[in-house]
């Protein structure tokens, strides 16, 4: 149960973080930046030259780091789920139908079965070089990979 409470806790709080909260957390830090900076941090926004601090501030902890070549990327990901119907397996369904002939199961199996499904949406990169925003891309129907 306290894990449980803990995991509940811990998903709470991410959920909750915003710009506000984070500034809160590094208010310090936050007042050194010029006015302008201090705007589009607050608003959810990065320019070019912001350190990884800034960063932070503006858009939350990312879901994925990655480094290579000198270069530094944050990925911030966002899964997606639907639920489709699709044809049973015949030996699923053949198995299903014996178990309803034979009384027990209620009722007679369906030929299809709902199957949820999701995928990885990725919502922005960021691209660091020595530590600062270099470019970035919020790129659209970009996916880690296809429904599962």
């Amino acid at each position: 149960m306290g894990k449980l409470l803990g995991l509940a806790t811990l998903i709470l709080c991410t959920a909750c973080s915003t710009p506000e909260s984070r500034i809160e957390d590094n208010q310090a830090l936050f007042d050194a930046y010029s006015p302008e900076d201090q705007s589009a941090i607050r608003s959810g926004q990065i320019r070019q030259g912001f350190d990884q601090n800034q960063v932070y501030m503006a858009l939350g902890k990312p879901s994925k780091k990655k480094a290579e070549d000198g270069q530094e990327s944050w990925l911030w990901l966002k899964s997606e789920s639907r639920s489709i119907e699709v044809e049973k397996d015949v030996n699923k369904y053949a198995l299903e139908r014996n178990e309803y002939e034979q009384g027990k199961r209620a009722s007679a199996p369906s030929t299809t079965e709902q199957v949820f499904q999701t995928r990885t949406r990725v919502v922005k990169v960021v691209n660091f070089m020595d530590g600062k925003v270099n470019n970035w891309e919020d790129p659209v129907g970009k996916y880690t990979g296809e429904w599962q």
